[in-house]
């Protein structure tokens, strides 16, 4: 924007950027040295350029021209004497060189030539985290420095990572574990004793810490890569491997070494603070390395996800934004690949003690009866915390239930058998196929939105929270009313309700839970299965697990 300013004697000069020099420094590509040449007094400006870039001995790889108003332009008597109409002219070249992992420098003294006036005045601008030394900071995080000519023409100029950028760093690290530790054991703490506040408070111990794992790394992150986090890896990575191509994979893997660690910092200190809670509540030992083992395998495979999901989607960033069946599909692929991966993680790392052989002859023709042949009848050992559940796997040609030790010890065996029929029922329906085939359409019909009415990523990142929050639920959660209806047919409706009160029981979830959070989730709660299972009749007419053991 232009300043009209009408300049007397006595009025203070203002540095205009015809004496201003701006020098970048890309350590991931090539630098950039910004000159501007008044219109009225430059025939050629890149021939100009060309000229002051041979005084100061650097490479010219391009040079590129645009016109523009000066940001300060000054008349006296009706006549321009400073701003006005600039050529901005920006030459591409390599002024900076390393000197090692964390910083590189710039020859000022043959730079300062550039200057095309006699009073320039020099601006290096860097990636976040880097200082320059000497040179004065114009902003808090330190990506532009002001040098006067003299310190460029000084000497060397060195730019880098300083200490006080690694302390920063490394305490943001240590704050983002410490801080959610702390917040989530301060809002998890049991406050009350009762079996009835236990369920209550057990599930608030759950949302809290689902909730701190979503929103909880957001500061540190962002305070991480305010710092240098991103810029610091880059530098470093393309030192060690100086021929690392720029690849979309290259992009991605890069954020994520340079912004994973805030994540699982955080992650880990929600889930140590939340489960020790957890444990004091329902009176079991808390071993810290159990748990962090069973949390780190959580994190590890968690960002492994994110990454690939992430590689993939920039990949074939391009063909998605022409043609949203790519995107669609692509989507797809992911959440078959993340539940197979998943599946594996799990079987590998809690797979148990094998199952007794009458059972498992048990299982199998009840199964069997029902039209279903299993691969697959597994055990799972959950560690010490009470954990009764059940889930099937359902490849192709592989049908397999996966029983929770805790589910087998609990439960009789007609309600054992019930949660097998359950099963059963998401097999034979073709539940998992169905979740596919409504993912496919999903986000066939939001990368349409995207591409052919709303150019915009909002559109995706609303899409995405939708389905995660809600989309995916609602159809999970007719796939669990589907599967309770086929237990009750091939068993019974009491089988099927005594075997959920035992699991609620056993695992400490309410009965009830309020709407919102039954929106938001993958399975009803308790009371609505019984309700849809025995029509008008109450929940609490259902006898609960003790009265019908008596």
């Amino acid at each position: 924007m232009s300043v009209a300013s009408s300049v007397g004697a006595a009025q203070t000069q203002q540095t205009s950027e015809v004496d201003t020099v701006r020098i970048e420094i890309n350590p991931e590509s090539t630098d950039t040295v910004t000159l501007f040449f008044r219109v009225a007094e430059t025939d050629d400006p890149k021939v100009r350029a060309s000229k002051l870039a041979a005084d100061a001995e650097i490479p010219v790889y391009n040079i590129s021209v645009t016109k523009q108003q000066a940001t300060v332009t000054q008349f006296v008597n009706g006549q321009v004497v400073a701003g006005g109409k600039l050529y901005r002219t920006s030459i591409a070249t390599s002024v900076g060189s390393r000197t090692g992992l964390l910083g590189g420098q710039i020859a000022g003294e043959s730079l300062a030539r550039i200057a095309p006036t006699d009073s320039p005045a020099f601006v290096v601008v860097v990636t976040d985290g880097m200082s320059v030394t000497p040179g004065e900071s114009r902003s808090l995080f330190g990506e532009q420095y002001d040098l006067t000519a003299a310190e460029m023409s000084g000497g060397t100029i060195n730019y880098g990572f300083s200490g006080m950028a690694l302390v920063g760093l490394g305490t943001v690290l240590c704050g983002s574990f410490g801080g959610a530790y702390g917040l989530i054991r301060a809002l998890t703490h049991p406050r009350e004793q009762g079996d009835a506040r236990l369920v209550d408070w057990a599930h608030v111990i759950r949302k809290t810490m689902t909730e701190g794992r979503l929103f909880a790394p957001i500061i540190p992150v962002t305070a991480g890569f305010l710092l240098g986090a991103v810029s610091l890896t880059s530098y470093v990575a393309r030192g060690v491997f100086p021929a690392l191509p720029a690849s979309p994979w290259v992009t991605v893997t890069l954020w994520f070494v340079a912004l994973a660690p805030f994540v699982c910092a955080t992650w880990l200190g929600s889930a140590l603070a939340a489960k020790r809670s957890y444990y004091e509540l329902i009176a079991i030992e808390y071993d810290v390395r159990s748990v962090l083992a069973e949390c780190g395998r959580s994190t590890v495979f968690s960002v492994f996800w994110h990454w690939a999901a992430a590689v993939v989607m920039l990949t074939f960033a391009s063909q998605i934004t022409r043609q949203p069946v790519v995107g669609a599909v692509l989507v797809t692929l992911l959440l078959i690949f993340r539940q197979t991966i998943a599946l594996l993680v799990r079987r590998s790392v809690i797979d148990g003690e094998p199952l007794s052989d009458e059972l498992r002859d048990d299982i199998t023709d009840f199964a069997a009866q029902q039209g279903v042949s299993l691969r697959s009848i597994r055990r799972l050992e959950t560690g010490i915390e009470p954990m009764a559940n059940a889930f099937a796997t359902n490849l192709p040609r592989y049908h397999g239930i996966c029983l929770t030790a805790d589910l087998i010890d609990e439960l009789p065996r007609s309600e054992l058998r019930a949660v097998v029929a359950h099963e059963l029922g998401h097999i034979d329906n073709h539940h998992h196929l169905k979740q596919y085939l409504f993912a496919l359409g999903y986000w066939y019909l939001v990368f349409t939105l995207h591409t052919h009415v709303f150019s915009n990523a909002l559109v995706i990142a609303v899409g995405t929270v939708v389905y995660l929050q809600f989309a995916a639920g609602w159809v999970s959660q007719r796939h669990e009313y589907e599967a309770d209806e086929y237990a009750a047919t091939v068993t019974s409706d009491e089988a099927v309700v005594g075997a959920l009160d035992r699991i609620v029981s056993v695992n400490n979830v309410p009965k009830d839970v309020t709407m919102g959070h039954n929106l938001t989730t993958t399975h009803p709660s308790f009371d609505d299965r019984t309700e849809k299972l025995l029509g008008e009749q109450p929940p609490s007419q259902v006898p609960d697990a003790d009265q019908r053991d008596s």
